[in-house]
């Protein structure tokens, strides 16, 4: 009876190891906003795209790789940067575009209140000043 325990045990303990393996792959980010942490997830795999290239470069300068296996690794990276490149433009353009729009929303709003708030006007001089002035503050004529 321990023989089979210790079995059932062990069968356990090499499923939950190995489990991670035949899990079907996640699609991270997949209909995620763009996050800071995404935009930066995208510049550290621009960099460390940059640092391959550098080393390509390294290798072929030092005779390690031929011209052949060096320009298709290379492009290969490049195209990578690039690809990286046009996500963080396009993800930078359109929380600029977001935040334009949302201080232009401020902007309209202040603009309205300081209307309402600006709504006496002198019957002598014309000046425009709060709704709560007693006293024109131009002329000192008295308001109602």
């Amino acid at each position: 009876m321990s023989e089979i325990t210790a079995y059932i045990m062990m069968f356990l303990l090499v499923a939950f190891i190995l489990e991670p393996l035949f899990r079907a792959p996640r699609q991270m980010y997949l209909n995620m906003p763009h996050t800071p942490s995404v935009m930066n997830e995208w510049l550290y795999q621009k960099r460390v795209a940059a640092e391959i290239i550098g080393d390509l470069d390294f290798d072929h300068q030092t005779g390690k790789l031929s011209d052949s296996d060096y320009r298709a690794l290379k492009d290969s990276q490049e195209q990578v940067v690039s690809e990286l490149d046009e996500k963080i433009r396009r993800n930078t353009t359109t929380q600029s575009d977001e935040m334009s729009k949302k201080l232009m929303a401020d902007i309209e709003k202040a603009k309205k209140q300081l209307a309402q708030q600006l709504i006496l006007v002198c019957p002598q001089c014309g000046h425009r000043m709060t709704r709560d002035a007693k006293f024109c503050s131009q002329c000192g004529a008295k308001l109602n």
